[in-house]
This record gives C-alpha cells, structure tokens and sequence, in this order.
C-alpha cells in the first residue's frame, strides 16, 4: 500500500484555465488547489504509478537519473505551476513506454519538496506531493 498523502492532484483543465496571454497572470497555489480533482495513486496505471514513484525516490536520494538533462532547472515559462525565483524548479524524466526519445512524462521538483507530475510535456500537472512533506513521503510501496 502507497501511503497515503501520495494522493495525486489532478488538475483539471489546466492547458485551458491557464493558456495565458502575455497580460493573464500565473495561477496562485490557491487557485491551483480550488480547480483541482483528486486522483489517487491507485487510479495510475500500476507501470506509471512505479515508474513515477522509482524517480520520487531517485530525487529524493538525489540520483542516479536515467538521463543528463535530469536535474536541470525547469524554467515554468508557461507558468502552469506556482512562480518562484529562477532555479526554484527542477525537472526529471519519468520513462515512457515505447517512446524512441525521453517521452512526455516528467516529474518537477521545487526546492520546497513539492513534486508535480506531467504526462502531457507540461500543458497540464499533477501534484504528487505537496510543498515541505517530509521527502520520505515519496516512498516505495509497502
């Protein structure tokens, strides 16, 4: 059993609540949680579910990553998640089945421990964990 704050957070419609012109302003963690369905881990396909949570674990025991573009910033250009100072934000790759490349899938990480998940290549997230849970809250299942 996962325990149980690794109850994702779907968030809603993001690429059409937040497709910003130059003039809208990024969406508030506040606004973020007020949209967002609930999705829990066990609604995730038992292979993406493991995959996702096997770089959980790598970045919370800071590597090995798969991949060198692991570990770079995420710039958040879009702004799809909260704004923070550059270099906040960090991005992983989380394996795709069957892609000849990297793949869409990508677990974000900010220096608050909060970890947000794209399957899309970031036109919409999922919150894994939330900011300053403790990094053993990402843990591999029991």
């Amino acid at each position: 059993m996962v325990r149980a704050f690794l109850v994702l957070l779907l968030v809603s419609g993001a690429s059409a609540c937040w497709s910003l012109t130059a003039s809208s302003a990024a969406p508030t963690s506040s606004e973020i949680a007020a949209t967002a369905a609930t999705l829990t881990l066990d609604e995730v396909a038992a292979g993406e579910r493991d995959a996702l949570v096997d770089v959980a674990v790598k970045i919370d025991t800071n590597g090995p990553f798969l991949y060198r573009q692991d570990d770079s910033v995420f710039q958040n250009r879009e702004r799809r998640l909260p704004v923070h100072p550059a270099g906040f934000w960090r991005e992983y790759t989380v394996p795709t089945p069957g892609a000849g490349d990297r793949g869409a899938r990508r677990l974000i990480g900010g220096d608050d421990h909060s970890l947000h998940y794209t399957r899309d290549h970031y036109r919409s997230f999922v919150q894994v964990r939330a900011a300053n849970d403790d990094v053993e809250a990402v843990a591999v299942p029991q």
